[in-house]
């Protein structure tokens, strides 16, 4: 029969024999299983209690009760010993259930956070995507403005740098302006000196025309007042008195006064045609210098008649009939220029006051010219520009006799073709030397 001691032994190994085994951790980041290894723990402990207080109440009777009561033990212990085993067996089999569900329930989580890390990448590249395009078109706005910006300031550079040229050049046309009327005048002087040289190395005069001189007397502004008025009426006239005539074309500088009769009244009058291989506008400005602008003569101020685009003029001319023995005139001219939409219209009024063997005889002088465009039958090229001239002179005198009339006649007809042969030169030199 096996002593107390011997019993508590085999108790005490069959209880290290029936401990719950720890549980390894299954995962670091999951928790340690405890609830079912606490229950069992707890049961062993209150058996083993049990077990002790048992013994201590049989340590005193007979042998045979403690022979009775250790077998009986020994059959609770073993009962025990397998409800343990059976709980331990349960609890291992409970804690490998719950790793496999938490293990499962880790996995549902790391799926639905890598599903949510996806989404929020796909959100970012879309994002990314809208605010690229967005830059891009801030960018090209930015860019386009500093552009327009860029345009503005130099169209402002452009505009000013344009305003100051067109300065300039308004400053050079009249500068032009006054160096070709100086030239018309240096080159009439010079034309009066070579004849003059020319006279002077022949011993005689050619012909018995005298070139114009200047005169220094101021007088006759009442004249000039009167000729100025009636320019205007004149002027409204034009193509009444251009129609029904016909102009035919003639070499330049030929003035040719044909002698008529009406109403008992002797006139003598000339229809000349001058064409120029150049444009409207430039002929017309030539023009302009040459009727508007004498430096050889006296110019009266037309400024304090009040009146735009006109000139006065007063002057001497001399006729030689006979060697050593001279005639002359004086000469008041009034002009003013007419500018219309296609053509430029100026009016001339000339007075001519017989002197010495001329005195007495006087003419009014009254002429239209008319400067305008023809366009070329030639496709390609440049048209050309018309000038079409009517003058008509009524002479007056008493004289001697009709013989001096003649001689007046013929002055004046003389004087007339030189003119006319100094205006196309005149006119010649200005045409060749515009840009």
């Amino acid at each position: 029969m096996a002593t107390p001691t011997t019993f508590f032994d085999e108790l005490a190994a069959f209880l290290d024999q029936s401990a719950v085994p720890d549980v390894p951790d299954v995962d670091k980041h999951e928790e340690v299983l405890v609830t079912g290894d606490d229950e069992l723990l707890l049961a062993s402990n209150e058996l083993l209690a049990e077990t002790k207080e048992l013994l201590a109440s049989y340590e005193t009777p007979s042998t045979n009760s403690q022979e009775e009561d250790v077998s009986s033990s020994s059959v609770t212990v073993e009962s025990s010993g397998k409800d343990t085993q059976k709980a331990a067996s349960r609890g291992k089999m409970s804690a490998e259930k719950r790793r496999e569900i938490r293990s499962a329930q880790a996995a549902k989580r790391r799926l639905r956070h890598r599903q949510q890390l996806k989404l929020e990448r796909e959100t970012l590249k879309v994002q990314a995507t809208e605010l690229s395009s967005q830059l891009q078109e801030l960018q090209t706005a930015r860019v386009q403005r500093e552009a327009k910006q860029g345009g503005n300031l130099m169209y402002g550079a452009w505009r000013a740098i344009a305003v100051r040229q067109l300065e300039r050049r308004v400053q050079a046309e009249q500068q032009q302006k006054m160096l070709r009327a100086e030239l018309v005048g240096n080159a009439r002087k010079i034309h009066e000196m070579n004849v003059q040289l020319h006279d002077v190395l022949q011993g005689a005069r050619e012909t018995p025309f005298g070139l114009i001189e200047p005169n220094s007397d101021a007088s006759g502004a009442e004249l000039f007042k009167t000729m100025l008025s009636e320019l205007d009426s004149h002027y409204a006239r034009t193509d009444e008195v251009f129609q029904g005539l016909k102009f035919k074309k003639a070499p330049p500088g030929t003035y040719d006064l044909t002698r008529k009769w009406q109403n008992g009244v002797q006139y003598l009058d000339s229809t000349d045609r001058m064409e120029f291989p150049c444009d409207f506008e430039q002929t017309a400005s030539a023009m302009t210098t040459i009727m508007m602008s004498d430096p050889g003569v006296n110019i009266e101020n037309v400024e304090s008649l009040d009146v735009e685009d006109a000139a006065t003029f007063k002057f001497h001319a001399k006729y030689q009939f006979k060697p050593e023995k001279f005639a002359k005139v004086v000469l008041y001219g009034a002009t003013r220029k007419y500018q219309e939409k296609d053509r430029v219209v100026f009016v001339w009024r000339c007075f001519i006051e017989g002197c010495g063997k001329f005195e007495g005889f006087n003419s009014n002088e009254t002429m239209w010219m008319v400067i305008r465009s023809v366009e070329s039958d030639v496709e390609g090229t440049c048209g050309s520009t018309v000038v079409e001239c009517y003058s008509r002179m009524v002479p007056m005198g008493f004289g001697e006799c009709d013989e001096d009339m003649d001689k007046f006649l013929k002055f004046l007809v003389k004087m007339g073709e030189e003119e006319s042969k100094e205006m196309v030169e005149m006119m010649e030199k200005l045409l060749v030397s515009e840009p």
